[in-house]
């Protein structure tokens, strides 16, 4: 019997690598897509309703998150428009199948060592899931700040 921890590991490594779901991405056609203005539309519109400084529209594959449409993301993961999932939340929105929160990464155990803590300044983070018309999970619709907070 593994030990709770890693049982929740092994089980979002399934959820992320899914072979239906990843087929659902791949029919999708928007990952790796170039970018369209409905897309950036909607991030843009959830900065304003937010008026948190970053949101972004991320499809999660089994090795790394695309970004769709993001505002203000900066740096490398913005020009490379994306991430490996070593510095993914959104990840976390498809492994669990629902909504993620998080209101204090430093001090939050379940990602306080993900790299998009230190490398990004991912302080607090919402997502919730885009999914696909059958009902799969691509990935997340997310706000992000760089100051803890709900």
């Amino acid at each position: 019997m593994l030990p709770q921890d890693q049982r929740s590991i092994e089980g979002q490594l399934r959820a992320l690598t899914d072979t239906a779901r990843l087929d659902a991405l791949s029919k999708s056609g928007l990952k790796d897509s170039v970018p369209e203005k409905i897309f950036n539309r909607a991030v843009q519109l959830a900065t304003q309703i937010t008026g948190h400084p970053v949101e972004l529209l991320s499809l999660v594959d089994g090795t790394r998150q695309f970004f769709k449409a993001e505002t203000d993301l900066g740096g490398d993961a913005e020009k490379d428009r994306g991430t490996p999932l070593s510095h993914s939340f959104c990840q976390y929105v498809v492994a669990t199948q629902s909504e993620f929160m998080v209101t204090d990464s430093v001090n939050d155990r379940r990602i306080h060592d993900n790299s998009a803590v230190a490398d990004l300044g991912v302080a607090a983070y919402l997502g919730v899931p885009v999914r696909s018309s059958d009902g799969h999970i691509l990935g997340s619709l997310s706000v992000i700040d760089n100051e803890p907070h709900d």
